[in-house]
Parts: C-alpha cells; sequence; structure tokens
C-alpha cells in the first residue's frame, strides 16, 4: 500500500482468535476504548457488535480462529471475560515471550 494509505473497516467475529500483526498501524475501538500498535501478538474476545478498525499503510496479519470451547479446553481466558476486548496474545500465553517476533514479515507464505 502506498504510504499513508488507511483502510477503515470492522471485525464482527462470534468466535475468539488470536491476531499477528507483523507489520502496518492498526487501530481499534473496543470495550475497553480505543487502542492502537504496531506489530503485535493481540487475543480478540468474540464481537457482540461490529468493532471498528482500520490499519495504515502495508500489513500483513495472521490470523487463527477458535472454535468454540477451545479456550476453556485449552485453559486459556474465559470469553465471557474478553468479549468485545483485545488483549495482548503474550499475557495470555506466555509475558516472558514475545509471539510476533516469532514470524519474520520478510519471509514467504508458505515459510
Amino acid at each position: 500500500m502506498p504510504a499513508g494509505y488507511r483502510v477503515n473497516c470492522g471485525l464482527f467475529n462470534d468466535t475468539a482468535c488470536i491476531r499477528i500483526q507483523l507489520s502496518g498501524a492498526w487501530e481499534a475501538d473496543t470495550a475497553d476504548g480505543h487502542m492502537g500498535n504496531g506489530k503485535a501478538a493481540l487475543f480478540f474476545g468474540p464481537q457482540t457488535k461490529r468493532m471498528p478498525l482500520s490499519v495504515e499503510g502495508s500489513f500483513i496479519s495472521l490470523g487463527i480462529s477458535l472454535r468454540p470451547g477451545a479456550c476453556n479446553a485449552l485453559n486459556g481466558p474465559r470469553v465471557d471475560k474478553i468479549v468485545n476486548r483485545i488483549v495482548s496474545a503474550e499475557r495470555m500465553i506466555d509475558p516472558n515471550q514475545n509471539v510476533s517476533d516469532m514470524f519474520d514479515p520478510e519471509a514467504t507464505s508458505e515459510e
């Protein structure tokens, strides 16, 4: 994308998901207020309404959707506590590990 180009869109998922943003500057309006970040690994709770989201410039995102019951089976967060929210995936997995550093933004799709 050209420098300064901005995509305004939204999310409306009925399941929790992990999104790993490898590049791009994003912003979202959540139940906890407006937030934004660059490179990050994030845990999105399910949404009860459209969550406004935007990203500026070129971006790379990886997404992993979790089926209903997966958070409970994997000893993850209680889904009812993260509805319409975004929290750091590191906080959910291992606060000493930066999950987004595990991926090379220059890698091919196959890698």
